[in-house]
Parts: structure tokens; C-alpha cells; sequence
């Protein structure tokens, strides 16, 4: 009996700084996953201004989603642009870039004239035959 009373403080005090950190970790998680989210808007807002607009040719859109992957520690966009023909006998263009705000580093890239034949299908080296699968490859960089 002499001893519970130590390890029933010792015990409470571990697992205290145990929750304590867990919290820490999530507060910082939430923190970097806001930053990530603003480098974002601000890269987006610098390489694609005008993210909807209209050419003599195309219409011209653009759109993104980023995350923060705490496992890799790095803060990924997902951009995709695509141009619809405004005049007869036009192809689609379509264009996706998986990317590192911070490093600025190319992680993958997807570009076809239609969507069922790609003419660049890759992401971290390896080579891919479809949006689909370009897709597939590019997810474990967007979850945790």
C-alpha cells in the first residue's frame, strides 16, 4: 500500500503529458494545415490570376485543392486546369500539376488533348495511362 499512492501520482502525471501532447500535436497539425492552406491561395493567386477567362479559342479554367501531409511534413497542391474549345473542330486540353508549395518541386504532372489519351501521365517517376490513374497515384500525397 505504501507505493500506490507514487504510482498512482506517477501514473496520472504520465498520462496528463501524454493527453497534453497528443494535443500539442493536433493544435500543431491544425496549424500547419492553415498555412499550407494560405501558401495555397497566395502560389494560385501568383501562377493563375485569372483562374476562369475567355480567349479567342478557349475558355479557361482552373481549380485546386491543397493539404498539409503531416507524415511527409510538406504541404501539396493539386491544380488542374482545363481548356474548353469555343469554336468547332477544337480539342480539350487538360492539364494537372501535384506540387510542393514550399520546396516548389514538381511531384506530378498529367496533360492530354482529351481525357482518354494522355500525352504526359507521371507523378514521383512513376508513369501512368489515364486521369484515373494519375489520380490514384497522386491521393497518398493528399490524405495523411
Amino acid at each position: 500500500m505504501k507505493y500506490a499512492l507514487p504510482f498512482l501520482i506517477l501514473s496520472f502525471l504520465v498520462i496528463n503529458g501524454w493527453q497534453a501532447q497528443a494535443g500539442s500535436n493536433e493544435s500543431e497539425n491544425y496549424i500547419l494545415q492553415k498555412r499550407c492552406e494560405k501558401r495555397a491561395a497566395e502560389y494560385l493567386k501568383e501562377q493563375y490570376a485569372n483562374r476562369e477567362y475567355d480567349d479567342a479559342a478557349y475558355l479557361h479554367t482552373t481549380t485546386y485543392t491543397n493539404h498539409y501531409n503531416k507524415n511527409l511534413n510538406k504541404c501539396f497542391i493539386v491544380a488542374k486546369s482545363q481548356d474548353t474549345p469555343t469554336i468547332i473542330n477544337s480539342r480539350s486540353r487538360i492539364f494537372n500539376l501535384l506540387f510542393d508549395i514550399n520546396e516548389m518541386k514538381d511531384y506530378g504532372t498529367f496533360f492530354a488533348f482529351d481525357i482518354s489519351n494522355p500525352v504526359i501521365c507521371e507523378v514521383s517517376g512513376k508513369h501512368c495511362n489515364s486521369e484515373a490513374e494519375w489520380n490514384t497515384l497522386v491521393k497518398p500525397y493528399m490524405e495523411e
